[in-house]
């Protein structure tokens, strides 16, 4: 059954084309933003619980699953090319929106890419597994930007925002689109 934005409240996991379709998880009160490991071997995923987003790794063929970002609500997740990296968006650290950050498919070696002002989002590796694109407000909103207000029907708009890309080493943002 759908829910909000069309997340499932269950991760199904299938052959394709409708052949075996098992259910992975039930945590959560839904689960969104799935993102296959490029060797197939993972799925990460975010499901959210008691109001924040986690994310998972789950055993496509076992369906195991364990909790890698835990802290804050993180969002977002997406492998590196080598499968041995995951880039996600989190208001860790007490952040009151979105940053970018970097974590080995464990969750170990965890490290925010983004500098810290406004909201970062949309990270995705490039294929040298090093460096990343991402989405930012930086350039408008040294903190974070205002929140929206649903009531006069502006829940979904987007903060103004431009490309940048970093490198996960020496993390330092390369503004990429003008306009």
């Amino acid at each position: 059954m759908g829910t909000p934005g069309g997340a499932a409240r269950g991760l199904e996991i299938g052959e394709g084309e409708g052949r075996r379709c098992g259910r992975s998880s039930e945590e959560g009160e839904w689960n969104a933003a799935a993102s296959g490991s490029p060797t197939g071997g993972a799925i990460a995923y975010t499901p959210r619980v008691k109001g924040r987003f986690q994310i998972r790794v789950a055993d496509p063929t076992s369906g195991d699953t364990h909790i890698i970002a835990g802290e804050g609500s993180n969002e977002q997740p997406t492998w590196s090319p080598d499968g041995q990296w995951i880039t996600f968006q989190s208001t860790r650290e007490g952040r009151t929106c979105d940053q970018q950050y970097v974590m080995k498919t464990d969750g170990s070696s965890m490290k925010r890419i983004s500098n810290g002002h406004g909201k970062t989002t949309c990270g995705w590796f490039l294929p040298d597994g090093n460096r990343l694109l991402l989405a930012s407000s930086d350039a408008n909103h040294k903190v974070s930007p205002p929140k929206l207000d649903p009531s006069n029907g502006n829940g979904r708009g987007l903060d103004p925002s431009y490309l940048y890309s970093v490198n996960r080493h020496a993390p330092t943002l390369k503004r990429i689109s003008r306009n």
